[in-house]
């Protein structure tokens, strides 16, 4: 039923409030040097199954996920995805290894400027109602020519052109909606902040970027 699917709107809820948990929790200075070591970053986000399971539950993303469903489990590299949220019963095995509902979907695409595409191409042919690319673009103090200041802009119209010429070859269910969900910094010695934009299957329009 589509009364169950995760919007949008609540998963930047939770995340933005996750994201000022963490920054009380762990302080400027910590964050900020994670955020520059790409293998630290990514443990903060998503966390790696050499966690135990208290550990994993502290990771931000596995925050997000417990503010939003008490049902949810977390999923790491469930089929090539970087992490899904997945409920409701056994399609076959236990566990959830084979869940019947893919709540969420989440790329998180580590460092600046790579290859958002390839991550969206995965995302368009799996089914879920919410599918979430994290990714960063190039700190404020870093846009020093015109292709830098247009890259945002350039790579949101990529994915959202994506989306279209294969919803072009077979539509996909109209409930399904795309999250764009993109960090960066004033300078080297600031903080991460985060805008976001989002597609819906339902009429391929990028709604705008806007500061979460």
């Amino acid at each position: 039923m589509t009364d169950n699917y995760i919007k949008p709107e609540e998963f930047l809820a939770a995340f933005k409030k996750t994201w000022t948990e963490f920054v009380d929790e762990k302080g400027d200075q910590e964050i900020i040097e994670a955020y520059i070591k790409n293998s630290e970053w990514t443990k903060y986000m998503l966390g790696n199954n050499k966690m135990s399971k208290n550990e994993k539950e502290e990771v931000f993303l596995h925050r997000v996920m417990d503010k939003l469903n008490n049902n949810l489990q977390y999923y790491l590299g469930m089929y090539s995805i970087d992490l899904a949220y997945v409920s409701g019963s056994d399609l076959y095995g236990a566990n959830l290894a084979y869940p019947s509902e893919w709540q969420v979907l989440i790329e998180h695409e580590n460092g600046q400027h790579n290859d958002e595409e390839t991550e969206m191409y995965k995302l368009i042919f799996l089914r879920s109602p919410l599918k979430v690319i994290i990714f960063y673009d190039w700190d404020e103090c870093d846009k020093t020519n015109n292709d830098k200041e247009k890259w945002l802009d350039e790579k949101l119209k990529k994915l959202a052109d994506m989306l279209e010429q294969a919803n072009d070859y077979l539509p996909e269910n109209e409930a399904t909606e795309y999250l764009f969900i993109i960090g960066d910094r004033e300078n080297e010695q600031a903080m991460p902040r985060w805008q976001y934009a989002s597609i819906s299957s339902k009429d391929n329009q990028l709604k705008s970027l806007n500061n979460l």
